[in-house]
């Protein structure tokens, strides 16, 4: 992760949030604000869909500890673009859209901080109904 947002990312405090809900009316392309899971790489989201059981934070600590790097996978609040979804994943009853996406800006306790344009992928909770 780019220094910048990793010491954004650092001064959030990990606590379980709800997860960040695919809107099938969303736009590819707009800027968007939530809570949502962001992670370095595709395959980190899908250890992290492998490791949820309703914990987001225990689970990105989880994939952080595998990989050695405490900024691996993160929970933050932060204004973010929607690139293509990359993949899928899911675990038990719950399936997840991968995504790219481009964070712009992160939410500090001073309010949200512009960052340079960052990359991540993500995990958006996919929502199944019964036919």
């Amino acid at each position: 992760m780019k220094s910048a947002l990793r010491l954004a990312l650092l001064s959030l405090p990990l606590c379980a949030v709800a997860q960040a809900q695919e809107n099938s009316d969303t736009v590819h392309g707009h800027v968007e604000y939530a809570q949502a899971l962001v992670c370095d790489t595709q395959k980190q989201v899908e250890r992290f869909v492998v490791l949820y059981n309703g914990d987001q934070g225990a689970a990105a600590q989880a994939v952080d500890r595998e990989e050695g790097d405490p900024t691996a996978c993160d929970v933050v609040s932060a204004a973010f673009v929607r690139g293509p979804q990359i993949g899928t994943a899911s675990h038990g009853n719950m399936a997840f859209r991968i995504v790219r996406i481009l964070i712009l800006a992160v939410d500090v306790p001073a309010g949200m901080q512009a960052v340079k344009p960052v990359p991540y992928f993500a995990a958006f909770g996919v929502t199944e109904y019964r036919v």
